[in-house]
């Protein structure tokens, strides 16, 4: 099954942008830091491996703002293999998210070159996603309202102007509660649940120590692992039932103590 190509959707919010070269740089560092694999022309779309396969990764009506999506090892996007999300929009209209584990090592000074406010601030940007990469998101975890920010969860919020982020860059610049996003993840009405469907993606709830994890270039390995564990913690075998007295009806012979095996056929009788 192919997986849809993703499709542009706008958070409403008035997104500054970076110049080309600053992209350029962040984007060739991230490409470099993608996992190699299989060659892009062997790698699988997403599939299951068996019926109930789908049911076990989240249910559809779980998707939220907030919600953390977790790339299933089969996922074949090379936009997406082994990354971790939050959905920070989910509406009829579509759906927006920010890849939270694809980290760079290019700062916050270089990205706001122009911006007084960000002179000195070594925090890396990370890559939101594929859609619009020259425009600039931030997540910010704080428990009181943020200004010019919408809320995502009762600890997360999104800011994308000018105002806004100058505001945020005056202050120390701290990784655990603020982190900048270049572009997004994207999909039309209804392709993400298409997508969650097939098995593409584990579902899990809003979690802002995930969002904010100080690992952020493992924490795929680690949320695999873990998805993997509930789901084997999950799966038992089917009972054992003891066959009625219709079935043993159907082998004559049977032990009575129900293990339908045929008795031992009684020994041949010589003749003389």
């Amino acid at each position: 099954m192919k997986v849809l190509p993703r499709a542009r959707y706008h958070s409403g919010m008035t997104a500054i942008t970076i110049s080309a070269a600053v992209l350029l740089a962040a984007v060739s560092l991230q490409v470099l830091a993608m996992p190699h694999g299989l060659p892009l022309a062997a790698v699988r779309s997403p599939a299951t491996s068996s019926p109930g396969f789908a049911s076990q990764m989240g249910r559809v009506k779980d998707l939220a703002p907030g919600t953390l999506l977790v790339a299933a090892r089969r996922l074949g996007d090379p936009n997406f293999i082994e990354t971790v999300i939050v959905l920070v929009d989910h509406s009829d209209d579509g759906t927006m998210g920010l890849v939270v584990n694809r980290r760079t090592s290019v700062p916050l000074s270089r990205v706001f070159q122009t911006l007084p406010e960000a002179q000195g601030q070594s925090a890396p940007v990370y890559v939101g996603g594929p859609v619009s990469m020259t425009a600039v998101q931030a997540l910010v975890r704080s428990t009181a309202a943020v200004p010019e920010g919408r809320q995502v969860t009762s600890e997360l919020h999104i800011i994308g102007t000018h105002r806004a982020l100058e505001e945020r860059l005056h202050g120390p610049g701290d990784p655990d509660r603020f982190r900048v996003y270049l572009g997004y993840a994207g999909w039309s009405p209804g392709q993400l649940a298409n997508e969650v469907g097939v098995g593409a993606w584990h579902i899990f709830p809003a979690d802002a120590d995930v969002v904010f994890d100080p690992e952020p270039d493992t924490l795929w390995r680690r949320q695999i692992r873990q998805t993997e564990f509930l789901l084997a913690a999950t799966v038992r075998p089917p009972p054992r039932v003891r066959p009625t007295r219709d079935v043993r009806a159907l082998f004559p012979g049977t032990a009575r103590t129900g293990s339908c095996r045929p008795a031992r056929p009684a020994p041949a009788v010589r003749q003389r």
